[in-house]
């Protein structure tokens, strides 16, 4: 296990606590703008790059399983599915994961693979820009791949601009073949934070209720507590 200085914790978590009205908690800022998200998004698609270099995926993209120094440093942690799959082979991996993070292929149950991944990131980028909602909110967990059948994504967020809504797009396409690589996702993020907001900060006035965004993300409450290895 690597241990390093992640003091914001996880980002799921820091994106609740900006919902929250302070703007400041033990000298750390609680605020998040547009550019940051596109800063952070920046450092789990360079990560993403570096697994596809390695014959690797992550297969857990989520805000739960980015960890944040206070200078805004992201590190990936969550690699149970990575490892199960590196250690038994891709098609052996039993590790659960929430389906409204998973891509089509992977509720088809096909093995996960680096284009997954970019799914996921899709998903990640909606967890930043809405400080933390859960991914469809109005879909029960046991319809998402009924209703990813029928093509649908999510909406544009409100506090989500065209040029990051694109991207999300990007990520979501149904064949794994028209997504974007780890390199190619990188690329399009380095360009849209060169005219990204950097003064606004994002909100969301309603505050988080960790039980009812369980039971709409469809992920176990413990879950959101654990112990981390970091990538």
């Amino acid at each position: 296990m690597i241990i390093e200085d992640v003091s914001l914790g996880d980002l799921l978590t820091f994106l609740w606590t900006c919902r929250k009205d302070v703007m400041a908690m033990d000298s750390v800022p609680y605020d998040l703008t547009e550019r940051q998200v596109y800063e952070v998004g920046q450092q789990v698609a360079a990560a993403l790059a570096y697994l596809e270099e390695k014959n690797l995926f992550h297969g857990d993209i989520a805000a739960r399983n980015v960890l944040l120094h206070h200078n805004f440093t992201a590190k990936l942690c969550g690699l149970g599915l990575a490892y199960e799959a590196h250690t038994y082979g891709a098609s052996s991996v039993a590790w659960k994961v929430p389906v409204k993070w998973q891509a089509p292929e992977r509720l088809l149950s096909k093995p996960p693979t680096i284009k997954a991944d970019i799914w996921s990131f899709g998903i990640l980028l909606y967890e930043m820009i809405t400080l933390g909602a859960p991914p469809y909110p109005e879909v029960p967990p046991s319809d998402i791949l009924l209703y990813l059948q029928k093509q649908n994504i999510m909406k544009q967020p409100s506090s989500c601009q065209q040029a990051m809504y694109c991207i999300m797009k990007s990520c979501w396409q149904w064949s794994a073949a028209h997504r974007p690589s780890p390199a190619q996702l990188l690329c399009s993020l380095k360009a849209a934070v060169k005219t990204s907001n950097g003064h606004t900060v994002l909100q969301v006035p309603e505050p988080v209720v960790p039980e009812l965004y369980a039971n709409v993300a469809g992920v176990d409450v413990h879950s959101l507590v654990r112990e981390y290895t970091i990538l």
